[in-house]
């Protein structure tokens, strides 16, 4: 099972495995944490096997600590391995502790049946300080079912995405360069006019099934996509089948 956890504008997904070996990536929610610890708990996750955080921007890594304090534990904390200068990211390193690793390219993590594959990261050698275009991904494996997580990763200025969609192939859910069966977009209001309308039209342009946390401050949901207002769980079989709800 995959949750994608309705964070506003952010990401962060917990994944349980067959086995019940528990991931994390990214943990949201910037300014208030509570939806996060609630729902975490609230799926009777106590502990977090692995944490990925695909990079150091507040949306994404703001809740680490809020989620120890509540008496989650976690196991393997693995980044890029650099540093930022926020209060965000100095209390992300205080929940890690000693647990930080920082992630290899083409290491796999087991979690039984799934794997994790860290596919690149740290701007798949183009050469920049945009944090955005460091972002660890991360191709998720059951079956014959891939899920791909890139955190921020831009196709533009600097445009990553075109090197790292080759890396990872054709997946179920989403990137838009590995022509993926479908999308989930974590946006909510936001300053950056999130999700773009060309971004969107790609998606629609390659008959790609999208799925919203909530809607975003840019393009408006198309005619076929799902609003779901909360969070969105993708649900996998052995065989590779699954199920995208609300």
């Amino acid at each position: 099972m995959i949750h994608h956890l309705d964070v506003g504008q952010g990401d962060a997904a917990v994944i349980v495995a067959p086995n019940g070996v528990t991931a994390m990536i990214d943990n949201g929610r910037q300014g208030s944490c509570d939806d996060t610890i609630a729902y975490v708990l609230g799926q009777g996750v106590s502990h977090i096997d692995y944490h990925f955080a695909t990079h150091y921007h507040a949306d994404h890594i703001s809740c680490l600590d809020d989620l120890v304090d509540a008496g989650v534990t976690v196991g393997t904390c693995y980044d890029r391995g650099g540093s930022f200068g926020t209060q965000t990211y100095e209390d992300y390193i205080a929940a890690c502790g000693a647990a930080r690793q920082t992630a290899i390219k083409g290491q796999v993590i087991n979690l039984g049946a799934v794997t994790i594959e860290v596919v690149d990261l740290n701007g798949a050698g183009v050469s920049t300080s945009d944090e955005n275009a460091l972002s660890l991904v991360l191709k998720l494996t059951y079956g014959s079912f891939t899920h791909v997580f890139a955190g921020d990763l831009p196709g533009v200025s600097p445009n990553v995405e075109s090197i790292v969609g080759p890396e990872v192939g054709d997946v179920d859910v989403c990137l838009d360069a590995t022509d993926p069966e479908a999308c989930i977009l974590s946006v909510g209001n936001n300053s950056f006019g999130h999700p773009t309308t060309e971004a969107l039209g790609r998606l629609h342009a390659h008959g790609v099934e999208v799925y919203w946390t909530q809607t975003g401050s840019g393009a408006t949901p198309g005619a076929g996509d799902q609003v779901c207002d909360g969070d969105v769980s993708v649900t996998v079989e052995s065989s590779g089948a699954y199920d995208i709800t609300c």
